[in-house]
């Protein structure tokens, strides 16, 4: 080291001495910076918990105190304090009056066991180490015992979660509790638990990892072999030993296939009730039907079939669209144009016969006449009357009678009116005979005046 400094400050002359100091103090600054971060890590670690003698054998007890000493690790550092907890069965933690780095065998039985009456089931104690100086840390480490009162009352425990509906690919954990003797081994089956394979884990938690690619769903049930601390070989399988309840995950392929077409009516009459369904996709469970503005789905949402009202407003138009949902995901939509048009005309009734009369006075006004529509009872109704007089004498009236429906779609019917007067005035009676001795004292006529069935308007 010493010859690499010369040679690197002979072949360097313009270096000086601050440049020469950061040179020959930056290794053994560096150096300790590394041991400065080494040991900040250090401060809560190791953290690891052990039984004083091989497990399982010393972490079990049946109807005895069989079990030993947890001693726990001797992190790096110095200030580390401890703090001691357990969960029976997988409760909650309760905390225990213990500061120490270990825990005696006193102490399990007068702080944990004794307090739950010793209560068969799976103890798991938790240690956590924390130091604050130099840098805060925190680390917990656990370990179980396993206690049975007596041999009628050992357990496998019971999975959890007892099953989930996931989708792929589905990642999770699987943990047993209440088991009162270590776990032998795990084992899986897929069909139904009429085979099952062995897993090679011994810890109280298994992962899984399961990948769907079919259109069915696939259910993978797990189970836990706990050794039996009360009866047959402790530490290794035999017929005495008890397996926990399943925990069955099934997982399904994804999100459902787009819906196929929809059936139903594309053009309906406004305000007019229609159904519209889609044949079930497989994996879904639920439906979400959307329709335009002015629609209103009246049943059936969340289903394939649905019953909706069409808008008031002829020529409303859009899209109705559906999607498909199961629990991973939701399908694209399928989409159906829609239209609440009405382009067909009202059905007119027969028209009235046609009819004569003498007198214009005599023409009734328009009798009411009602048509028939193909979407609406609402029709309106107008009736008029093209009068042709050219002919005083044989006036002729067309009397039409327009049907209108909410569309503005119409229809129309008429008759024929004939007003023809071919009745003689009726003369008054004549005034009686008379004579005159001399032409010139013949006196003008007098007024006289007829009646008509038709006009006063009488020329004389």
């Amino acid at each position: 080291m010493k010859n690499y400094y010369q040679q690197l400050f002979s072949t360097n002359p313009i270096l000086n001495w601050a440049d020469r100091k950061k040179l020959l103090f930056t290794p053994l600054l560096l150096l300790i910076q590394l041991f400065y971060v080494f040991d900040s890590f250090g401060q809560c670690t190791p953290n690891t918990l052990a039984f004083a003698g091989s497990q399982p054998v010393f972490n079990s007890a049946c109807g005895n105190l069989s079990y030993q000493n947890v001693t726990g690790s001797d992190p790096d550092g110095d200030g580390q304090t401890y703090v001691w907890e357990y969960s029976l069965n997988g409760a909650a933690f309760v905390t225990i009056n213990v500061t120490s780095k270990d825990l005696s065998k006193t102490e399990i039985t007068d702080l944990i066991l004794t307090p739950n009456a010793l209560l068969t089931g799976s103890y798991e104690i938790r240690r956590t180490v924390t130091d604050i100086d130099p840098d805060p840390c925190s680390s917990s480490t656990s370990i179980f015992l396993y206690y049975s009162q007596n041999s009628g009352q050992t357990t496998g425990g019971i999975a959890s979660p007892a099953s989930l509906s996931l989708c792929s690919p589905a990642v999770g954990t699987i943990e047993v509790n209440g088991n009162t003797g270590p776990v032998l081994r795990w084992e899986s089956s897929t069909d139904g638990g009429m085979t099952w394979t062995p897993i090679a884990n011994t810890t109280n938690t298994i992962e899984y990892n399961i990948i769907n690619n079919t259109n069915n769903p696939i259910t993978t049930c797990y189970r836990a072999l706990i050794d039996d601390i009360c009866e047959g070989s402790i530490g290794s399988v035999d017929i005495d030993d008890d397996y926990s309840t399943q925990s069955c995950i099934t997982v399904s392929l994804g999100a459902p296939d787009t819906p196929g077409e929809i059936t139903g009516d594309a053009i309906v009459c406004p305000g007019s009730v229609s159904n519209y369904s889609v044949v079930p996709v497989a994996n879904a469970t639920s439906y979400t039907w959307t329709v335009p503005a002015g629609w209103t789905i009246e049943s059936g949402q969340g289903t394939n079939s649905i019953e909706v009202t069409a808008s008031s407003t002829c020529g409303d138009a859009g899209n109705i669209t559906v999607t498909a949902s199961s629990s991973c995901a939701t399908s694209d939509p399928s989409s159906l144009a829609i239209s609440a048009v009405d382009e067909t005309d009202p059905i007119p009734p027969s028209a009235p016969s046609a009819a004569s009369y003498q007198c214009i006075g005599d023409v009734p006004a328009p009798g009411d006449l009602t048509a028939t529509d193909n979407c609406s009872d609402d029709i309106t109704v107008t009736g008029v009357d093209q009068t042709d007089s050219s002919n005083p004498c044989n006036v002729i009236i067309t009397r039409t009678w327009t049907f209108t429906d909410d569309c503005g779609n119409s229809s129309s019917t008429s008759q024929t009116i004939t007003v023809i007067d071919d009745t003689d005035p009726v003369a008054p009676q004549a005034p009686s005979a008379a004579s005159y001795q001399c032409i010139g004292d013949v006196p003008a006529p007098g007024d006289l005046t007829a009646t008509d069935n038709c006009s006063p308007d009488i020329t004389v």
